[in-house]
This record gives structure tokens, C-alpha cells and sequence, in this order.
């Protein structure tokens, strides 16, 4: 079984464990801390996956990180995670959680790469733009790439839409290659 295939499974158990459309989105609000936690490179999570500390004090660790107000359920299956040795695969769980959480909702996610920071007054207009498209609501996750030179990139599922500076040219030396051959 690959990473892939791992996360996808537990991110779909997890999926069933909560009751509620609403804790749904209070789970995803919960991740937010974990997530800084886990970011790479992630001492934290070399630390929690290491053979050489007891569970018990990595459990410890993770209550005190959290803090007590942290949702039960997601404080059981990190304990669960912890215990079947699975817990370095927790940063794709979430991804997968995410998109699994998303679907359900009915929310399209859309990656924006742009050379530059967008304006909230244009990040706006193009989510309502997305929204009218797709008939529905839509979240832009916004990624700097200066090597965009201007201009941006849509992702949305495995479809791309270019509009960068650096795509136009790339097309542009394209087709003038073409007619010079």
C-alpha cells in the first residue's frame, strides 16, 4: 500500500467519525494549529514519529500543544494514529480530509498562482466570477510564484487555466518557432 493510498484511508476514517455537518467545519478549524505544527521541516513530527520516546510522553506533548479545548475526536485519532505508527502520514490526511470536507459541502477548491499578492477587493471579484461559473461556491488558496513574472495560474481539479506572463511567452516562442521552421 503506498503514502497515497494510507492517507486516503484514514482521512476517509476520520471522515466517518464525525456526526454532523457542523463539526466538519469546526474540525477543519481545529487542524489549523496542528497544521503550523506539522510544516516542513517539522521537528514536531520527527519527534512524534521517532522510536526513541514513549508514546505516553508524545501523547502528553500533543495535549499540551492542542490545549484542552481541542475536539475530542480529533484528539482520539491522533492518539490512534500514534498507537498503529501512522501519525507521519498526518499532513496528507489532512490534505485528503480537506478535499473530502470540501466535496461534502459542496465547495470547489481553486489554487491561484500569481506572481504577486491579489488585492481582497480582486480576489472577490474572481470568486464570484468562479462562483457564477461553477453554480456554486468556491475557495481560492492563493500561492506567490514569482517566477510567474505577472499574470496567474487557476487550478481547479487537474485543470489548468494560464494566464501568466511566463505562459504567454512560452506560447509565443512556441508559435513563432512554428512559422519560422
Amino acid at each position: 500500500m503506498n503514502n497515497s493510498e494510507i492517507s486516503n484511508r484514514y482521512a476517509r476514517v476520520l471522515f466517518r467519525m464525525v456526526p454532523l455537518q457542523d463539526s466538519i467545519e469546526s474540525q477543519l478549524k481545529d487542524f489549523e494549529p496542528l497544521e503550523i505544527l506539522l510544516q516542513k521541516p517539522s521537528e514536531f513530527l520527527r519527534f512524534m514519529v521517532s522510536p526513541q520516546f514513549d508514546d505516553a510522553l508524545k501523547i502528553e506533548l500533543l495535549k499540551r500543544s492542542l490545549g484542552d479545548d481541542y475536539d475530542p475526536i480529533i484528539a482520539t485519532f491522533l492518539k490512534f494514529l500514534l498507537k498503529k505508527k501512522r501519525l507521519e502520514f498526518l499532513p496528507e490526511i489532512i490534505k485528503e480530509y480537506r478535499r473530502l470536507t470540501s466535496e461534502k459541502l459542496g465547495i470547489i477548491n481553486v489554487r491561484l498562482l500569481s506572481a504577486a499578492f491579489v488585492d481582497a477587493e480582486t480576489n472577490e471579484k474572481l470568486t464570484q466570477e468562479l462562483d457564477k461559473l461553477f453554480q456554486g461556491k468556491t475557495q481560492i488558496n492563493h500561492e506567490i510564484k514569482p517566477s510567474l513574472i505577472g499574470g496567474g495560474i487557476l487550478m481547479i481539479g487537474n485543470k489548468m487555466l494560464d494566464a501568466s506572463i511566463k505562459g504567454k511567452l512560452s506560447r509565443l516562442k512556441k508559435h513563432l518557432l512554428k512559422g519560422t521552421s
